[in-house]
């Protein structure tokens, strides 16, 4: 009894729980251990366990985990049973073997022979573990299927004299610190209990955090150093080693409080300057080195950088360039002045503000923006708006705003601005010295009808140099705008009558030739027929100073032109003589004796002797029935139409008492204008029957009449009268504007 309760009080001491292991057996081999083991034996002849670690100390960082392997080796003389491994705890776990082990089969404690019947080689056997009650399907325990705890390699084997088993534990530490577990290894050896003890030393490594700010952009003026403080802070868990502040390139120096390391909290100082000596700007890495750890808690080196950005600044100053000369617009119109802001500092302008102005001034178009850098330059138009024509302000300050790097301030231009009436010509970029007009025509001869219509181009010229001797360049379209025609007579000039800015369909040489197109020119027209014009001109100017002057041809004889005035040529020519016309096409209806004839009348001018009549416009005509001495009233004859009804009038008693007579009359008609024509090819004339007679020859030059006439009903067959004849009026005017009465005569 008392030998039992011996082995039961051995097995106890024994018993581990809660580990979870990893084997793997190595029979025959040996390691050199780091760590040296304490063994307590009760006989020299009993088995030895030695422990095996082959690192002074297990280090890794705090949230990794890493494993380990420990030799155990039996350097005794008799076989290690029951090997039980204990006394380790967080942060170190053993790892289970990977092959499972089979449970125990009894709870009961194993009976022991005396230790002088007990072979050396045999296994003593120890109470069984503490055994974690089984899981069911539905994840609660079962105390009635119990499960013994996994073992390692070395506690489900015996190790023979000379052999080993390795044991994996694993470091998985959850916050920074170092110490040491201590590993205890009991066993049964010749039916005693044994033990072994080794120290396993441990470090647990925190994170690196080094905090890097990020610097404002270094802005400095060229040769005017500036300096910034660039700190930075160890905000981790461990030392900073290795710490390295790479140098930097000019315009960029540095120097720094920063050693080798920097403990955990602590912080140190990079001084950085920015000394440019011309204007630069640029974007640049500073870079800074240290030690990191990783996983198993190694150092490792690593860079880390801030980025440091530069620009040289400096004063901007800005002008305004000004000028004493006006901005001069004529009424109804504008005039417009670009002005340059120019930045002569050396500093970039910002906030930019173009001037605010009141009318009639206004801001145009600008290529300025809100900043403009140092030598740079942009422009604005001032645009003047003359509704009225007494505008006039000398010294109007206009003020651009802005900040010159440090401060706002203002740069100021004045300006001066007037308006003049429309027609003082605009020369406010010269201070003239000399000027002078005439006037002429660029017709062969100066001659005009004296009908108020026709009338002839005149064209001014302009001379004038300025202070400097220079030219005065001046658009003639802009000096025709500006003249005033002018009628000299005893040596008094007054505006001449009946003067047209732009040319109308009666504008030409009296030879018949055309204006050409774009020539700048004012018309003359006038009704004093039979009489020579003298013909001068008068022009008005402002200068660049603001000055209004006049200049005429009143004491320059040879810048006059003199211009003969025409009478109407139709006033000498025949009025049969200026058309001619005859039947073109005929048709009729009705029976023999009372048949109503269609006819259409060409009406030719007689271009041959007054090609004047190529281009003419008939206002009224007038049909008169000879045979009865009637006419019509005078039929208006629009312009714009091709054709003109012709109604019927009273051409007086058709039948007669004496011989029955019963006579043919116009029934109805059309006046047709050729150069209207267009695409027609016909006219349809209607009354007893719709007829069309044809316009084939009917010319853009030409006018046509087309008729019916109505035969009526005699009494005798004798008395049917065939044709009637009439006569033809037609006045209008010639392509001069001349007034024309025509008279021509044929049969309806």
């Amino acid at each position: 009894m008392k030998i039992r309760n011996t082995k039961l009080l051995q097995l106890t001491m024994l018993t581990v729980a809660g580990a979870a292991f990893a084997i793997s057996c190595n029979k025959g081999k040996s390691s050199s251990s780091e760590q040296t083991s304490d063994v307590v034996a009760s006989k020299s002849d009993a088995a030895k366990l030695t422990v095996s670690v082959p690192v002074a100390q297990i280090t890794a960082k705090v949230g990794a985990k890493k494993e380990q392997v420990i030799l155990i080796k039996n350097e005794g003389t008799k076989p290690a049973a029951n090997i039980v491994l204990s006394g380790l705890s967080s942060p170190f776990t053993i790892k289970p073997a990977i092959t499972p082990v089979e449970p125990t089969k009894t709870d009961s404690p194993v009976k022991t022979e005396s230790p002088a019947k007990v072979d050396a080689s045999a296994k003593a056997e120890v109470p069984a573990k503490p055994q974690s009650p089984a899981k069911t399907d539905e994840g609660t325990t079962d105390p009635a299927k119990p499960v013994e705890a996994a073992k390692n390699s070395c506690e489900i084997k015996a190790l023979a004299p000379g052999e080993s088993c390795e044991v994996t534990i694993e470091f998985a530490p959850e916050k920074v610190g170092s110490g040491k577990e201590t590993l205890t290894v009991q066993y049964m050896s010749e039916g005693k209990a044994l033990s072994a003890t080794s120290d396993i030393a441990y470090l647990a490594k925190g994170k690196i955090e080094l905090e890097i700010p990020k610097l404002p952009q270094f802005q400095a003026e060229v040769r005017k150093p500036v300096t910034q403080t660039l700190t930075i802070k160890n905000n981790g868990e461990e030392t900073i080693t290795g710490l390295k502040i790479a140098e930097l390139a000019a315009p960029l120096s540095s120097k720094s409080t920063c050693k080798d390391t920097l403990e955990v909290g602590a912080s140190c100082d990079i001084e950085i300057t920015f000394n440019p000596l011309e204007v630069v700007s640029s974007l640049v890495d500073l870079k800074i080195s240290y030690n990191d750890i990783d996983e198993d808690g190694n150092e490792k080196a690593v860079t880390a950088t801030s980025q440091l950005s530069y620009q040289t600044t400096g004063i901007a100053n800005l002008t305004i360039e000004s000028t004493a000369d006006y901005l001069i617009a004529n009424v109804n119109s504008s005039a417009t002045r670009t002005y340059t802001i120019k930045n002569a500092g050396n500093g970039k302008a910002t906030k930019l503000a173009l001037p605010v102005l009141v009318s009639p001034l206004k801001i145009g178009a600008t290529t300025c923006k809100a900043e403009l850098d140092k030598e740079q330059s942009c422009t604005f138009d001032v645009v003047l708006t003359a509704d009225k024509d007494n505008y006039e302000t000398a010294g109007y300050a206009m003020a651009v705003v802005y900040n010159d790097g440090k401060v706002q301030k203002t740069a100021i231009s004045n300006i001066n601005f007037k308006s003049v009436p429309a027609n003082v010509l605009n020369l406010s970029q010269y201070k003239v010295a000399t000027a002078s007009i005439e006037i002429g025509t660029i017709c062969k001869t100066a001659e005009v009808y004296g009908n108020g219509s026709h009338n002839i181009p005149l064209v001014s010229t302009f001379t004038g140099t300025d202070i400097n001797g220079k030219k005065v360049d001046v658009k003639l379209a802009d000096v025709m705008k500006s003249t005033q025609v002018q009628l000299v007579a005893g040596g008094v000039s007054i505006n001449a009558p009946g003067i047209k800015a732009e040319k109308d369909v009666y504008s030409k040489c009296i030879d018949g030739s055309s204006i050409p197109e774009g020539v700048s020119a004012v018309y003359l027209a006038s009704k004093a027929n039979g009489q020579t014009l003298d013909v001068g001109a008068k022009l008005s100017y402002v200068e660049k100073d603001g000055k209004v002057s006049s200049i005429s041809t009143d004491n320059y004889q040879a810048g006059r032109i003199k211009v003969d005035v025409k009478d109407n040529p139709f006033l000498k020519i025949s009025a049969s003589s200026l058309y001619s016309i005859g039947i073109k096409a005929d048709d009729y209806s009705g029976g023999l004796v009372t048949r109503d004839n269609y006819r259409l009348f060409k009406i030719e001018p007689n271009l041959k002797d007054i090609p004047s009549l190529s281009i003419a416009r008939v206002s009224q005509i007038r049909i008169t029935n000879t045979n009865q001495n009637k006419s019509s009233n005078w039929y208006q004859i629009a312009a714009d139409k091709f054709s003109t009804d012709l109604a019927w009038f009273d051409q007086g008693q058709r039948k007669t008492f004496m011989n029955n007579q019963y006579r043919r009359e116009f029934y109805s008609g059309k006046f047709l204008n050729g150069s209207l024509k267009g695409s027609e090819t016909s006219v349809n004339l209607s009354k007893n029957k719709s007829t069309n007679l044809s316009l084939a020859e009917i010319t853009s030059q030409d006018f046509a009449l087309a008729s019916i006439s109505d035969s009526g009903m005699p009494s005798w067959v004798g008395n049917y009268q065939w044709h009637l004849p009439f006569k033809l009026e037609m006045q209008g005017t010639d392509s001069f504007g001349n007034q024309f009465t025509a008279v021509m005569g044929d049969n309806f």
